[in-house]
């Protein structure tokens, strides 16, 4: 699906989240042969995990405004365009930010700098070198159990 420019969906955190209906459904299929429980389910699944990256996309959206808000850097700059790659890229380090820009080691240095100061991104390993840098409120999206609103701080 990827190679042709889908996007997979993923069912296995709806899985986790609905355990008992999952087994329920799938000792039917296998002891009384009755497939449409099974078929109910994971339609279900689907519908529900796409209504999930959507929701996903919307709160990471959301949360991409408002760090243009808060942040104080200038609108071409490198720490403006590393705005839009946070929420794809929550964990990063100076290094691969300088990559995914195509920018210096030094450019990319300077907007992480001003991306703490804005309070966008902390820094996670109390190290000088190879530190590496997380967006907690992105991670807080992408990470949260399976059909929870996401918590934006609209600031």
């Amino acid at each position: 699906m990827t190679a042709e420019g889908h996007v997979p969906i993923y069912l296995s955190s709806f899985i986790e989240s609905n355990k008992q209906n999952y087994y329920d459904a799938l000792k039917a299929g296998q002891q009384k042969n009755q497939l449409l429980p099974m078929i109910a389910y994971l339609s279900e699944a689907i519908k529900k995990s796409v209504e999930e990256v959507m929701v996903t996309r919307n709160a990471l959206k959301g949360l991409e405004k408002n760090w243009q808000k808060r942040g104080s850097s200038r609108e071409k700059s490198t720490a403006n365009k590393a705005l839009s790659l946070l929420p794809h890229y929550p964990v990063f380090t100076t290094k691969r930010l300088a990559e995914l820009l195509n920018v210096s080691v030094p450019a990319a240095a300077r907007a992480v700098q001003q991306l703490k100061n804005d309070g966008i991104i902390t820094e996670k390993t109390g190290y000088l070198r190879n530190r590496i840098f997380v967006a907690e409120e992105a991670l807080l999206i992408l990470n949260r159990p399976f059909g929870e609103t996401p918590a934006i701080d609209m600031g």
